[in-house]
């Protein structure tokens, strides 16, 4: 089995990301587990990790592995080019939409609590990590296709999945073409931003039944 490493996004601490770690170990014979500004902070520990292996990163998470060299990329909900007005408004829908989907149930409802406590937390502990690249417009600008492709032409093989309801970073119908005419796979699953995060277990699973691991 081939050895992995994750790199989470907007809010997902250490304990998002080891819950994450630990369903890709079925998957995986090792998943190193990194948050984006633990990531950030300490990018000669991530080159040397990523080398040679699988890289699974969610939505800004991708921005941490320009310039390695994995074996792999699993680019989840990416990054792409939005107006700062257009961000702020995506991530307060995908906000609401989350709520109103977990709200059916007693179960959906704790999931959620909990997923909005830890990433509260994370932002509030790790503040000018995630706050600089939104203000300076890193993360506006930011072009996930763009960085694949230059991946992919240094022998990366890379996976682009999006899914269908995410209202943060929604790919265009251009965008989705423009990925596969460059050989990267593209890749649609049900859900909205915040499904790889908050239900790891159901995404994960069907993913790794839809892709393999295996080049």
């Amino acid at each position: 089995m081939s050895r992995a490493v994750y790199i989470g996004g907007c809010g997902i601490g250490p304990q998002s990301a080891g819950r994450t770690a630990g369903v890709l170990q079925a998957h995986f014979e090792e998943v190193e587990p990194f948050t984006y500004p633990f990531a950030k902070k300490n990018p000669d520990i991530i080159r040397k990790a990523v080398k040679g292996a699988h890289v699974i990163t969610l939505s800004m998470g991708i921005e941490r592995i320009i310039g390695t060299s994995p074996e792999v990329l699993h680019m989840i909900n990416p990054v792409l080019p939005r107006s700062q007005i257009k961000l702020m408004t995506g991530t307060i829908m995908k906000t609401f939409s989350a709520h109103a989907e977990e709200s059916h149930s007693l179960g959906g409802i704790a999931r959620l609590l909990n997923f909005d406590a830890t990433a509260l937390a994370e932002m509030a502990f790790n503040f000018p990590e995630y706050l600089g690249p939104v203000v300076n417009g890193r993360i506006a600008r930011f072009d996930a296709i763009k960085a694949a492709i230059n991946l992919k032409d240094n022998e990366t093989r890379v996976i682009w999945t999006s899914t269908q309801g995410d209202l943060v970073f929604p790919p265009s119908d251009a965008q989705l073409h423009h990925a596969a005419e460059n050989g990267i796979e593209v890749v649609r699953m049900a859900g909205g931003h915040d499904k790889p995060a908050l239900h790891p277990e159901e995404f994960y699973t069907e993913y790794f039944q839809r892709v393999s691991v295996d080049n």
